[in-house]
Parts: C-alpha cells; sequence; structure tokens
C-alpha cells in the first residue's frame, strides 16, 4: 500500500502527503470502531500519508478500552455554535450565517419569514445532519411555502425519532442534569445518548445539553 501510495504521490503531489479521508465512520456501532480502528492503530499508522476519519463524541469521553488520544490525534468538532453559552438563546451572529447556508439550499421565498427559519435553526440545536431534515419534512408538508405550521410539524415528526431512543427514567435523569449543569459523566447510558446525538456537545470550554428536539418530551 505504501508503495502505491508514493507512487502517487510522486505523480500528483511530489510536496506534499496524500490525504485519505474515510467518510462515516461514526455511523457505525463504538465497539466496531474500536475493535476496526482503536485496536487496530499501529497498522493505521504506519500508512504513508494523512488519515482522517470521524468517531462518535461518545467514544472520546467513554472509550470502550483505551483513551482514543493514545492512538490518534484527535480534534473535536462540536454542533454549530447557535446557542449562547449554557443557554437556549440563539447567537444572532452565527444563526445568520447558518440562515444564509440554508438559503442556498432552499431559496429564502419559500419561507414565509426569516422567525420560521430561525425556529428550524434552534430546533436542529446546531446539529446540520438534523436541520436539512428539518428543512426536507417542511418542505414536503409546504403547498406554496414554509410556514409556521410546516415548521412545528416538521419539528414533531424528527423530534419523535428522538423520543423514541430513550430508553428509562436513568434517561431522563441524565438528560436533565445535562441541561442544569452542562456537564456529563463517562459512563455507558451517557455514550447512548451521546452516540444517538440526544446529548449535544457544544464548543468553547465545551459544554453539554440535550437536544432541543426533546424539549416538549
Amino acid at each position: 500500500l505504501n508503495s502505491l501510495l508514493r507512487a502517487v504521490t510522486a505523480v500528483e503531489s511530489p510536496a506534499q502527503r496524500l490525504v485519505i479521508i474515510l467518510d462515516n465512520v461514526d455511523k457505525y456501532d463504538p465497539r466496531v470502531v474500536n475493535e476496526a480502528f482503536l485496536g487496530n492503530a499501529d497498522l493505521f499508522r504506519q500508512i504513508d500519508s494523512h488519515l482522517v476519519f470521524t468517531i462518535q463524541s461518545s467514544l472520546l469521553l467513554s472509550p470502550v478500552d483505551g483513551a482514543v488520544e493514545q492512538s490518534f490525534t484527535t480534534l473535536v468538532l462540536p454542533m454549530l455554535p447557535v446557542f449562547h453559552r449554557h443557554t437556549r438563546r440563539l447567537d444572532s451572529k452565527v444563526v445568520e450565517r447558518v440562515r444564509e447556508a440554508i438559503y442556498k439550499r432552499v431559496p429564502p421565498s419559500l419561507f414565509a419569514d426569516v422567525d420560521t427559519v430561525d425556529h428550524l435553526i434552534k430546533a436542529s440545536g446546531g446539529c446540520w445532519r438534523d436541520l436539512l431534515r428539518l428543512l426536507q419534512d417542511a418542505l414536503l408538508r409546504a403547498r406554496t411555502h414554509i410556514g409556521p405550521a410546516e415548521a412545528k410539524a416538521a419539528v414533531e415528526q424528527v423530534g419523535q425519532t428522538y423520543q423514541r431512543l430513550l430508553r428509562s427514567e436513568d434517561d431522563l435523569q441524565i438528560l436533565a442534569q445535562a441541561h442544569l449543569e452542562h456537564t456529563v459523566l463517562s459512563d455507558e447510558k451517557t455514550r447512548y445518548l451521546l452516540y444517538h446525538l440526544c446529548l449535544l456537545s457544544y464548543n468553547g470550554v465545551g459544554w453539554y445539553d440535550f437536544h432541543p428536539l426533546l424539549d416538549n418530551y
């Protein structure tokens, strides 16, 4: 493999190392990722190129075996910082940029007003994947444009997918603690909630809160 990589590098980018990006690794169960990647970290480090892949934040907080940092250099990619720290108040500067990104996919004319767009942004919690799901659901419901009714229905529909992931009172207690204290413990139950994005990790000093789609649960 390294011989092939060196040959390609010599032709395509003699002055730089190639970058290999492994997509969707974070979609696999943490135990699978642990066995395939962390268990074979020595083999991956021998590859003569840069290697980039994503894993669940739950593996950083509560690893299956050894700490991820012992095997790879880690960089945490938190949710889009749509909220002011430790609140549910939208950060207007961030929301404006997210709104611009939305308008590149969905024309502004298809929304009844800006408040409807911001409502969907807030409901997403800064999770881009969920924002796209909310937009798609709202678009499918809209006859002429996305209004408050379509946005509300989309939030309820996508929110149900998260509600079904909650298993017990213990899950609710962990979510409540994260909302009140904005910290979490390193245990199996917390890892489950992080893996399924019921708990979201935000940037800065690093803080947590439960997904806004669970607000009305």
